[in-house]
């Protein structure tokens, strides 16, 4: 009982020392993937944030690129037709402005130039587009030009440079250029007058950079434009002695420069194209105009307004806000990765508790079969004692009597010499069963080929003679073949089936309808059984392969009255498998049981 206790207390020790800190590590462990798993997603505002600051210096990158290419442009380009260099007229070629003669870049709608100083107001020097107009009329130029141009023409009053033009370059240059470039299509007989001394002329030109400015034209639609001023200030006395055709420029010129940016190219297209190579894998550019995003918790978007960001002049605050861009963060990917972490988890957890909850089974098994055995040791010591008493009670007190001459008749001294007998046979048969179960348990007897019928007849005589006359009964099928066995095997077999069923199903053939106590062999599909079977309570199923355990007995030794010490179905177990056979029990139809052993079947001759 002291193993007992202390397997029990190591069976709670086992859970609380090693259960309960599985489960608390477990939790751990859990708790910190749920802590990384929200440290992921709350940096992905920060990503979405740091990738839309890549993306919107990727797009100033570019369209810096595209002013600054234009500002390297000589200021006579704008021009439908231009002088090859700044020599004398006559020692240069008058081209066509590159403007019209390359071809346009995909940013670029078109050039324009035109001089808020010119005494035809309505007019523009240049126009290099794609429609390039029918005729020379303000009408007919793309309207953010002609809106433009109105705007410039209320501006008339501040014709120096504003506040909204950075500072200008101041460049020196020939005379001569410059007359070319506003007077050879207004006035071209002018330019045959003193080319020499054009040519030898300098004036001082005032050359602002590129300006961004956006508005919604008339109809709605987004114009995003680049001006710069070319400022001649006047009056100019290197023109007073050129005569009265000259007098228009002599009073300065106030040049306005430009070209129109695509809008569907600085918010779409160049996106598009960048966000190839500035976005990873998880992130994703919504573009202006495009399908919305982040409809679902598994994406987080930031929002671009190119206006707001970028150098360009809006002249109403709303504007700032127009074509939002967006760059979409996928958190698919992180929510897989932490979904096939807590799949990994979950299935360590489901290893764990297998191998724990299968630890604690074989350990409750372990304890329960240590508990079965030692009920069953103390149920066989108190079998083996009682039985031990019993004849050795009787043996003395026969002996005794015989000793003290209380039987002085011949007659009553055989009696009591014969209940000696029969005290010493019992004592002797206990021993001899403890004996064979030790001898079984060691190796299993050789079988052999013999008839099964011949054995059990040969006991009828000794069987009946340790029962009530009329108890037993036998029914041998004649039919059954050889089997495999030996004749100690068989003997232990039918001698311990048929005091098993006299101890619990006695019969008593005096009462009227008494049905003794069957033994049988028969044949069915094949194999050869012996069976006997019995008219007493019967054993319940859930104890019918117990009652062959060793020691085991129903009920308890305070209930039962009859006597044993719970081996003999154990040991017609063990011989039956001796001799490569099986054993059982199953219920009797009327009531009853009926105890069966299964033969090999002999090889044939």
């Amino acid at each position: 009982m002291v193993q007992l206790r202390t397997q029990r207390t190591a069976l709670i020790l086992y859970g609380v020392l090693l259960v309960l800190p599985t489960l608390v590590l477990g939790g751990l462990q859990w708790n910190q993937l749920l802590r990384e798993y929200d440290k992921e997603r709350d940096a992905v505002p920060q990503q979405a944030e740091e990738a839309a600051a890549r993306f919107l210096g990727a797009i100033s990158d570019r369209l810096a690129r595209l002013v600054e290419s234009e500002e390297r442009r000589q200021f006579t380009e704008y021009g439908a037709m231009m002088l090859a260099s700044d020599e004398r007229l006559a020692e240069s070629t008058p081209v066509t402005t590159p403007l019209l003669a390359e071809p346009r870049p995909q940013a670029i709608l078109a050039w324009f130039a035109f001089d808020l100083r010119d005494r035809f107001p309505a007019s523009i020097d240049l126009w290099a587009g794609s429609t390039p107009p029918a005729q020379r009329g303000l009408s007919q130029y793309e309207p953010p030009v002609r809106q433009l141009f109105t705007r410039y023409l209320e501006e008339r009053q501040a014709f120096r440079l504003s506040s909204r033009w950075d500072a200008p370059r101041i460049v020196d240059v020939s005379l001569l250029p410059v007359v070319f470039n506003r007077m050879h299509k207004r006035d071209p007989d002018c330019l045959q007058y003193g080319q020499d001394r054009l040519a030898q002329r300098k004036v001082t030109l005032l050359i602002t950079p590129f300006h961004l400015q956006f508005f919604l034209d008339d109809a709605g639609e987004p114009r995003l434009l680049a001006t710069r001023r070319v400022l001649l200030e006047g009056p100019v006395p290197e023109l007073d002695s050129f005569g009265a055709c000259f007098d228009t420029l002599s009073e300065g010129m106030s040049v306005i420069q430009g070209f129109l940016i695509d809008p569907k190219w600085i918010f779409q297209t160049l996106p598009a194209d960048l966000a190839k190579t500035v976005l990873d894998s998880s992130q994703r550019f919504v573009p202006w105009g495009g399908p919305p995003c982040c409809g679902d918790n598994r994406e987080y978007h930031a929002d671009i307004h190119l206006l707001a960001d970028l150098p360009v002049e809006t002249s109403d605050p709303s504007e700032l806000n127009f074509a939002p861009l967006r760059i979409a963060v996928d958190t698919t990917a992180i929510d897989s990765t932490f979904q096939g972490v807590w799949l990994r988890f979950l299935g360590l957890v489901a290893m764990l508790a297998v191998s724990l909850g299968t630890g604690m089974w074989l350990l409750l098994r372990s304890v329960r079969k240590d508990l079965d055995r030692a009920a069953r040791t103390e149920n066989f010591v108190a079998a083996v004692t009682h039985e031990l008493r019993t004849p050795l009670t009787s043996i003395k007190m026969y002996g005794e009597m015989l000793l003290d001459g209380e039987a002085s008749e011949p007659e009553k001294q055989r009696e009591y010499y014969k209940r000696i007998v029969r005290a010493t046979e019992r004592l002797g048969t206990l021993v001899e069963r403890v004996l064979e179960k030790s001898r079984l348990s060691a190796g299993s007897p050789r079988a052999e080929p013999g008839d099964l019928n011949h054995v059990i007849g040969g006991l009828e005589r000794q069987l009946a003679q340790y029962g009530p006359e009329g108890d037993l009964s036998f029914d041998l099928d004649p039919e059954v073949p050889d089997v495999l066995l030996t004749h100690d095997a068989v003997v232990s077999i039918v001698s311990n089936l048929v005091e098993n069923a006299r101890k619990y199903a006695p019969v008593d053939p005096s009462k009227p309808g008494a049905e003794p106590i069957l033994v049988r062999t028969r044949v069915e599909r094949g194999e050869v059984s012996l069976e006997v079977l019995d008219r007493g309570a019967g054993v319940p199923e859930h104890e019918r392969e117990r009652i062959f355990e060793a020691f085991y007995r129903l009920g308890t030794e305070a209930t039962r009255t009859a006597t044993g010490a719970g081996l003999g179905l154990h040991l017609v177990l063990l011989q039956a498998r001796s001799i490569g056979g099986d054993a059982g029990c199953r219920a009797r139809e009327g009531g009853g049981s009926i105890f069966w052993v299964h033969f090999a079947p002999a090889e044939p001759q």
